[in-house]
């Protein structure tokens, strides 16, 4: 309630702030013994711009989590100002690039920076005045205990806001559940553990997407990307499976959404013409929809063109227990080329003739392009599977499911479904660890040459 509150008030103060700043640029004398040229201002134009700018601003809060309504901020003035530089850099934009078509005057340079100056001591004075107010939001963090150092827990006792629960360290066995009772918003593991046991704890807090730190005088994990974060007096390690931060996450989003819009439109002939040739030589149905595990284990419909003959798909759509029965026998067969965690099935006798043909070419994926743009997946990452397939990943596996499922991905263009799935587990555990824009090209390009040559 209290994020809510913050983020009407927000709005509210940025509108008024350029609305004071719209009334300030009326005088002429605002710098001693200079007279300013007062140009024409639009107020309509003024203030559809406080608007745009008062909705960016909190948009840009969200996204650096300062409505912390399940986790907690660590750094809160930092990302404060950092997020201010932001918002002051995207308004400059947004005015630049609107004039004469947004706003036909155009803003006020001195406008921009009263309104930015006003907004921001007001917000300051303000959140101050909210936070002495209204109590402050209650965050569960679960402490495991391995140190006799009892400083560190009085030190955390001095967050009024911080729910915590203390347990000491015990074998691996017992954290099975431990997030699912507790369920905290932030995960602090003290003193040195096992690193099976750390490596352990890291794993399960990123399956369920929360944050993870640890306060250790010597010991870290190696293969995790980590921070030092500020937890109040104390400096921790903050672990991360992945380097999608929450902006890069939009940033991502945004390029998703484009990309889909983009293939749909482009390639909606193929489709069309596919989707004709399913139906005229292998009747309905044309699509094939199934559940898979998408990001944190959450499920989703994942949907393609139809490549198996009917009476052998399986899944909750279309799976029958016969159908399943003879998915097990060919797993089992000698047709399984590759074993482990995924099977390949080789010359698949349940795919039809068409089915090879746009299963070589991989046309069949083209209708997930809707799961990207729905958001259930992104155009990069690690491959949607089975529910039954991600109960055989080994645990460092999991980390796959801590990002979207993509169309494609670091492993894709190095031997596809050829691989083993070990390997192409390091594949995408490099990519998740690695991620950027750039990679992201170079991953799209080289997924065209594959697609092109059919292997």
């Amino acid at each position: 309630m209290k994020s809510i509150i913050k983020s009407i008030l927000h709005f509210l103060i940025i509108f008024a702030s350029f609305y004071l700043a719209y009334i300030t640029r009326g005088y002429t004398d605002l710098i001693p013994f200079t007279q300013l040229h007062i140009p024409v201002l639009n107020f309509r134009e003024t203030m559809t711009y406080g608007v745009l700018c008062a909705g960016l601003f909190v948009i840009i809060w969200i996204i650096y989590k300062l409505y912390p309504i399940k986790k907690i901020n660590y750094n809160y003035l930092k990302t404060f100002f950092e997020s201010s530089v932001i918002w002051l850099v995207c308004s400059t934009f947004l005015a630049y690039f609107g004039a004469g078509f947004i706003f036909m005057g155009g803003i006020s340079r001195l406008v921009i920076v009263f309104g930015f100056v006003i907004s921001i001591v007001l917000i300051l004075i303000i959140d101050t005045l909210v936070d002495m107010v209204l109590p402050r939001q209650s965050q569960k963090l679960l402490i495991i205990n391995n140190t006799d150092n009892e400083e560190i827990i009085l030190n955390l006792r001095k967050f009024e806001s911080l729910e915590q629960v203390v347990i000491p360290f015990q074998d691996e066995f017992y954290f099975k559940d431990l997030l699912s009772k507790y369920q905290p918003q932030s995960l602090l593991v003290l003193g040195d553990v096992p690193r099976t046991s750390l490596q352990y704890l890291a794993d399960k807090a990123n399956i369920a997407g929360i944050d993870m730190l640890h306060i250790s005088e010597w010991m870290l994990l190696d293969d995790l990307n980590f921070q030092i974060t500020r937890l109040g007096p104390l400096l921790g390690l903050q672990y991360h499976s992945h380097v999608i931060t929450e902006r890069d996450a939009v940033t991502k989003r945004m390029t998703d959404i484009i990309w889909s819009v983009l293939a749909l439109i482009l390639l909606s002939p193929v489709m069309l013409i596919t989707a004709i040739w399913i139906k005229l030589l292998d009747k309905w149905p044309i699509f094939y929809k199934h559940k898979r595990v998408g990001r944190n284990g959450k499920m989703f419909d994942y949907i393609k063109f139809r490549s198996m003959y009917v009476e052998y798909c399986t899944g909750d759509y279309f799976g029958t227990t016969q159908s399943q029965e003879y998915r097990d026998e060919l797993q089992k067969s000698e047709l399984n080329v590759r074993k482990g965690e995924l099977q390949k099935i080789h010359n698949d006798p349940r795919i039809t003739p068409i089915g090879r043909i746009i299963r070589k070419y991989s046309i069949d994926e083209l209708p997930s392009l809707w799961c990207i743009l729905k958001g259930d997946m992104s155009m990069i990452g690690p491959r949607p599977h089975l529910n039954f397939e991600v109960e055989r990943y080994q645990p460092r596996m999991k980390r796959l499911l801590s990002v979207k499922p993509g169309m494609t991905c670091y492993s894709q263009i190095y031997g596809r479904d050829k691989l083993p799935f070990s390997d192409e587990a390091k594949f995408d555990i490099y990519y998740i660890q690695n991620w950027s824009l750039i990679f992201d090209l170079y991953i799209m390009v080289a997924t065209f040459k594959v697609l092109f040559t059919g292997r």
